[in-house]
């Protein structure tokens, strides 16, 4: 078997070499890098630093922030821990300390608070050392996709910071990084999951780099956003351009497959959408569906039970894959694995392949999937976690729930006062999405461009009296009372925006106009500083999860992220800080005003006990 596995590898190899243009020289393999663009719109914040010396970390260096490019914090909370803690920590080990020291990178880091990590980097002070830390472009030619100007390299990376393409809203980043580099048989998925492959035949690595070596490699597929054009590539697979049949070679036991394709996985809209859980005698299959027909799984060996390939991945297994539901039948494949045996960071691999169940659906409800062979699949509320952090390896996931990966719930809050003994309705409380401390997700789909949210004043103050608004939003407030316009002076005690006052030179009835630039930590206190009866509130956002109660109590949580979810429950007039809080019926953890609540598609009742009336 091993004589049969090396000769397969060996003709694999030799095909590749054939497969490459007439110049080409004879590298052995090829390998996948993302694109300068990939990198921008998969990062939640950008940093430029630099290596710096550090007796208190565990190299004795560190990475010290120069400029944010592409963040909402401050250089003063840079997530110092998260980025050591990261795999690409290596960057800091691969070479030696006097190489090292006084480098300078672009960082690309996902997540939010503790969970924020780094998922790639571009080598500024030694731009050509490695495809993975190059500035590889989707536009241009040849060798000449690979940008060696550190300046060069950053602007490039301002520009596309400035367009703003967001990638698609079920696209998942981390696995993508993942599938379109290791094999060639990956590409089909890697594309469905939100990106595009460019052949490039990149033959910059063929020679020794500055510091003496020979990376033997060519890069080949570059991953690009959807809106790269083909440019001078080779050829291009993405969703539009894949067949209905795509042929991949499996390097391993000389296995090959056919890639089907069953419709476009963007229209598709099956029930199946969502995470969900079958038990078998031995086993426990944990499944997330995503619109673009792609799957995430894991399997877990119940206690007691046998299996000598799942024992040897610790009992657990988890992998990619993809599915479809045809002439009443679901199919799901599995394409890749998470191999643990060689080593503390996992790599995707073909070591294992676990037979998922493919049969005839008889019956699926919004609870449940049975299949003609027995299998009954139950939806889950709580998002599947593959792992229990970002840091211990790349291949963290979530999976968000079903639609959009959202859920649309109505939240009717009570308060049940001093005087009162039953609750009563409670208005204005506002239910505001707590970045930190969640589980990290892709964030909601971000609208086109900014609004422009408008609010009164009226003799009885602001209407409405707590006004949304998300970062890049521009505030109007019109004087609609009897009082003259003369007599408002607008006052907002701003936290993190510019301190701007009254305009006079806008057109009546609008007395106030400006852009809020950034969000805001809390409620803000809008008010008019003539009459002290004027006064309301904002509530800016960067992530437009926030929601407030209307005058029976009700507010709708549209498009939230699914599962256990950390809220903040924020009042004028109240404070919830020793309150007691239930939701349907079950007493919640609070801490300082700060909730957990199981968000699914169903209402939650919500009553506060205890709060404290604020002077």
């Amino acid at each position: 078997m091993k004589r049969l596995r090396l000769t397969v590898c060996f003709l694999a190899a030799i095909g590749l070499i054939l497969a490459l243009p007439s110049d080409g020289r004879a590298d052995l393999y090829a390998e996948g890098a993302a694109s300068l663009e990939w990198k921008v719109d998969a990062a939640d914040e950008i940093y430029l630093a630099e290596i710096v010396e550090d007796g208190k970390s565990r190299y004795g260096l560190r990475f010290e922030p120069l400029e944010t490019l592409k963040a909402g914090r401050e250089l003063s909370t840079f997530p110092h821990e998260s980025v050591h803690h990261c795999i690409l920590g290596r960057a800091l080990r691969y070479r030696p300390r006097d190489e090292k020291l006084g480098t300078r990178w672009l960082l690309f880091v996902r997540g939010n608070g503790d969970q924020a990590r780094v998922a790639d980097v571009i080598n500024l002070t030694h731009p050509t050392a490695s495809w993975g830390g190059a500035a590889i472009s989707g536009f241009g030619k040849g060798n000449a996709r690979v940008l060696r100007d550190p300046q060069v390299i950053i602007e490039r990376v301002k520009e596309r910071i400035r367009l703003a393409k967001p990638l698609p809203v079920d696209c998942i980043p981390d696995l993508t990084d993942q599938l379109y580099a290791k094999r060639t048989q990956h590409i089909p998925l890697a594309a469905w999951f939100g990106g595009k492959l460019l052949d490039t035949n990149i033959m910059l690595w063929d020679e020794k780099n500055e510091f003496g070596e020979d990376h033997d490699t060519v890069v080949t597929p570059l991953l690009v956003p959807l809106d790269v054009p083909l440019g001078s590539a080779y050829k291009e697979l993405s969703l539009e351009t894949l067949p209905d049949t795509y042929h991949f070679n499996f390097m391993f036991d000389g296995a090959t497959g056919d890639f089907v394709r069953r419709g476009n996985p963007l229209d598709n809209k099956s029930e199946l959408i969502g995470t969900w859980r079958s038990e078998s005698d031995d086993r426990i299959l944990t499944i997330t569906f995503y619109h673009r027909l792609t799957c995430l799984y894991r399997i877990e060996l119940k206690p007691g039970a046998s299996d000598p390939r799942l024992e040897s991945f610790g009992g657990v297994c988890f992998g990619a894959g993809r599915w479809h539901v045809h002439r009443g039948y679901l199919r799901l494949g599995s394409i890749s694995q998470i191999d643990y045996r060689f080593g503390k960071y996992p790599e995707w691999s073909f070591v294992y392949e676990p037979k998922l169940p493919s049969s005839r659906v008889v019956e699926v409800n919004k609870d449940r999937i049975r299949l003609a062979d027995g299998k009954v699949f139950s939806r889950m509320n709580e998002p599947l976690r593959v792992h229990d952090h970002p840091h211990i390896h790349p291949f963290y996931m979530i999976s968000e729930g079903w639609g959009l990966h959202r859920v649309r719930s109505r939240i009717h809050a009570t308060i049940v006062l001093d005087d009162e003994v039953e609750p009563v309705p409670l208005s204005d409380l506002v239910l505001l999405w707590k970045k930190r401390g969640s589980p990290p997700i892709q964030g909601p789909p971000r609208p086109t461009k900014p609004r422009t949210v408008r609010t009164k004043l009226g003799d009885n103050g602001f209407e409405p009296r707590i006004t949304v608004l998300r970062a890049g939003d521009t505030l109007e407030i019109e004087a609609a009372g009897s009082r003259p316009v003369v007599d408002h002076n607008i006052n907002v005690e701003w936290f993190r925006n510019e301190v701007r006052g009254f305009r006079s030179r806008l057109d009546l009835p609008l007395i106030y106009q400006r852009k809020v630039s950034r969000d805001e930590p809390a409620l803000m206190p809008i008010q008019c500083n003539i009459h002290d009866d004027e006064h309301g509130y904002l509530a800016v956002t960067d992530h437009g999860n926030v929601a407030v109660t209307d005058e029976d109590g009700y507010a709708t949580l549209s498009q939230w992220p699914i599962g256990r979810q950390k809220l903040v429950v924020i009042h004028p007039d109240y404070d919830f800080g020793d309150a007691e809080i239930w939701a349907n019926g079950e007493k919640v953890e609070n801490s300082k005003s700060a909730i957990w609540l199981d968000l699914t598609n169903d209402n939650i009742e919500l009553r506060i006990e205890g709060a404290e009336h604020r002077e």
